[in-house]
């Protein structure tokens, strides 16, 4: 069995044994084309880079160069990690969940009890 259909202009196919495998493969392309969304297919690193992008901001509303500067910061830190291999329509929430969510603090210095921070010798005035 074989569907064929056009997608942005181009003309594309998928085949399988079974009617059922074919409508599993064709899933994707169905929810592709439901919502008009032809980027899906594009990797998390694309919807970075279009986000941190100034051109899609109005010419008279841009972001100030500190939170441009802060906002690829974060990027770089927590969204490129998680999202960047990923295509667009593959992302989930526990992706998105992954990159928000904070990474655990290097282990506390050995000696140290809960109030000082993990880079405090032990001894020093914030150890113990």
């Amino acid at each position: 069995m074989a569907a064929v259909w056009q997608e942005n202009g181009v003309r594309r196919q998928c085949e399988a044994a079974s009617e059922d495998r074919l409508a599993a493969r064709l899933e994707k392309v169905t929810e592709r084309l439901m919502a008009d969304a032809p980027n899906l297919e594009r990797r998390g690193a694309d919807l970075i880079a279009w986000y941190l992008s100034p051109d899609r901001h109005p010419a008279s509303r841009p972001w100030s160069a500190k939170h441009a500067d802060t906002q690829r910061r974060l990027c770089e830190r927590f969204a490129a990690p998680v999202l960047a291999a990923v295509t667009c329509q593959d992302i989930k929430v526990a992706d998105m969940q992954r990159a928000v969510t904070p990474r655990p603090l290097r282990a506390r210095a050995p000696g140290c009890t809960g109030a000082c921070p993990p880079w405090s010798p032990p001894g020093s005035p914030g150890g113990t």
